[in-house]
């Protein structure tokens, strides 16, 4: 785990998968990490994970970079 970067969306991971499934996000449009509400992960996180239920447990946030 990390110092969340300023730059980058942090997020709730539950409102990332409401995006996701309203279309808001593609994996064309960038990549996240899993995040708590202090720390940033290095595992990966893009938004085709969320139709093929591959969300990892235990993490209540993300942090989204943009291509």
């Amino acid at each position: 785990m990390e110092k969340i970067p300023d730059y980058g969306d942090h997020m709730l991971l539950e409102d990332f998968i409401d995006a996701v499934e309203m279309g808001a996000f593609i994996d064309y449009d960038g990549h996240g990490k899993y995040a708590t509400e202090t720390e940033m992960s290095d595992i990966k996180i893009i938004p085709s994970d969320v139709a093929n239920n591959k969300i990892k447990e235990g993490f209540t946030h993300m942090v989204w970079f943009n291509k």
